[in-house]
């Protein structure tokens, strides 16, 4: 068997590139230490008791609400919802002003304070939602 001796030189980028190929092999994309993304889907419920069968849409998302009123929408795919009966619009609000309790009633819609049960809108919501 033939063997040369190699040169000290050579054998130090030897060693360096052997090395570092080893360190760098641990750097893969396995995402071991970062953070997942965050769970941008939210559940609220529109109230005035429960507020079910009215139809929703969210950016390109259109569904109807459940019978206890929850609706589902994603603040990375849209940023307001806005809510009709039977074609009729009962009002449109921005996700980031639904309220932290994730009920949404119709002073909400209405942009008016929710003790305001007097407001014209509000009430004809209500007779409408009936």
């Amino acid at each position: 068997m033939y063997y040369q001796k190699m040169s000290l030189p050579l054998k130090q980028n030897l060693i360096a590139l052997t090395t570092a190929t080893v360190l760098l092999s641990g750097c893969g994309g396995g995402g071991g230490g970062s953070t997942p993304p965050a769970d941008t889907t939210q559940t609220s419920y529109f109230i005035d008791s429960a507020v079910g069968g009215v139809d929703y849409t969210c950016g390109t998302t259109t569904s109807v609400t459940g019978s206890d009123g929850n609706f589902t929408y994603d603040t990375a795919k849209c940023s307001s919802i806005e809510f009709k009966l039977n074609g009729l619009s009962l009002g449109t609000i921005a996700t980031a002003n639904i309220n932290t309790d994730k009920n949404l009633m119709l002073q909400d819609l209405a942009d008016v304070p929710r003790e305001n049960i007097t407001n014209e809108t509000v009430q004809k919501m209500a007779v409408l939602l009936q």
